[in-house]
């Protein structure tokens, strides 16, 4: 029996297939559109998580204690922001189809002005609007502590690199990191620098985190990786 007509329906499905594979990867806007939906939901989830996480430690901290130790953790969160961001934005070039040092150029330009956005500039913005501009503090750790922050950026640089290339579905990995401690800076920052967290103050917190965290972050990971990167997407979702 000849089932030469019975398997070309089938060669024809598998040709057309092949034609929608990886080596024909959406426009950029669809591929940004992609890449948004599945790390969204991290983004929530860190916002979320940040916020729980210095809830409970306020309350487990003396108040006469609060205002050091918060400053102190800022100075821990920011840096770290700044090398999960940088190896996210790095990753995500990689990821893209861009070589080491378009990753290098785009990771330290998408992370360092973005990170300064989301941890200090928005919510001291946010501070400003609650409490008033007299009760908010200034402050600009690139400025007053650039040894901190050098060497945070430049690891979290070759991290980038190195896991956008050996690392499977890294991107998200790294931007769930990423949102995470970036809630955790912008909080501390409110906190530390001139905002009383209660109950009052935590329904609008949570929308300035949402703005501080959410937009810089996705700004960081994905729309400059996807527009600049390089010239097609090389991972699964």
């Amino acid at each position: 029996m000849d089932f030469t007509d019975e398997t070309r329906p089938r060669q024809r499905v598998s040709d057309a297939l092949e034609a929608v594979a990886p080596g024909a990867p959406p426009e950029r806007g669809g591929l940004l559109g992609v890449e948004l939906r599945h790390h969204l939901p991290w983004s929530v989830f860190g916002v979320v998580a940040g916020l729980g996480i210095v809830w409970m430690l306020l309350h487990l901290v003396p108040a006469a204690d609060q205002g050091r130790l918060t400053e102190e953790l800022f100075h821990l969160a920011h840096p770290t922001h700044l090398l999960l961001s940088a190896a996210a934005t790095a990753a995500m070039v990689v990821v893209h189809g861009g070589g080491a040092w378009r990753a290098v150029g785009i990771g330290l330009v998408g992370s360092a002005g973005v990170c300064m956005l989301s941890d200090v500039i928005l919510p001291w913005l946010g501070g400003v609007a609650l409490t008033g501009v007299e009760d908010m503090e200034w402050h600009l750790c690139v400025v007053e502590h650039p040894i901190l922050i050098g060497p945070f950026l430049a690891v979290g640089l070759a991290i980038g690199v190195l896991a956008g290339r050996w690392v499977e579905r890294s991107t998200v990995y790294s931007h769930a990191a990423h949102v995470v401690v970036s809630a955790l800076a912008s909080l501390l920052y409110l906190v530390a620098f001139g905002l009383t967290l209660s109950v009052a103050t935590l329904g609008p917190v949570l929308l300035i985190l949402l703005v501080a965290v959410m937009v810089p972050c996705c700004v960081s990971d994905i729309v400059v990786p996807v527009l600049f990167g390089g010239p097609r997407c090389r991972h699964g979702h």
